[in-house]
């Protein structure tokens, strides 16, 4: 566990680093493929502090209320789907960069990447939302009294639920993969 704490503390420190180079430079800040990796770095890095977190309570025998564990849940879910719809909004910025290039700066402004994330920070909640309404209504109200080990399962009471969620991730792992495909074939013809 020691040598695992040293190497999130080694991806933090790096993390840091390349978010500061970002902030101080204008041009990155202005460049959608700089804004939405800086997204990214600034997702994960979030992302790898909660999962420590969770993988040391897990690590050192702590249990903690269901309650406190289902908003730390829901915060990683969100932060983990944003990272795939994060890399896919990268990839198709690149696609547009190099399939469109007379629209490239039409399409890829300031306004459109920050609307962009707000989308995908809105599709990424819908999912985590929709879990929670689920919850509350088939929990009972002794649930959420209980200690546990934090992971999302804890909001997956039925199986139609666990169903559901698998069915909406392979969905989400459909489209990503053919948004991915058609723009990397694209790019490749291009060239």
């Amino acid at each position: 566990m020691v040598i695992i704490q040293k190497l999130i503390a080694i991806f933090l420190c790096v993390n840091c680093f390349m978010l500061f180079t970002f902030f101080k430079k204008e041009v990155f800040r202005t460049t959608t493929r700089y804004i939405l990796f800086a997204h990214t770095l600034l997702n994960d890095s979030v992302l790898l502090l909660f999962t420590d977190l969770v993988a040391l309570q897990v690590y050192l025998n702590i249990l903690i209320p269901v309650e406190f564990c289902i908003l730390l849940c829901m915060i990683m879910e969100i932060l983990s789907r944003t990272t795939r719809f994060v890399i896919t909004a990268m990839c198709l910025e690149r696609y547009v960069a190099i399939c469109l290039p007379l629209r490239h700066a039409d399409i890829s402004t300031l306004r459109t990447t920050l609307a962009g994330i707000l989308f995908i920070w809105a599709l990424s909640s819908l999912y985590v939302i929709i879990d929670l309404f689920i919850f509350t209504a088939i929990a009972p109200p002794s649930y959420y009294a209980e200690e546990t080990f934090c992971r999302y399962e804890i909001l997956l009471l039925t199986e139609w639920h666990t169903y559901m969620r698998a069915i909406l991730s392979n969905l989400d792992f459909a489209v990503i993969g053919i948004i991915l495909v058609f723009c990397y074939i694209k790019i490749t013809i291009a060239k």
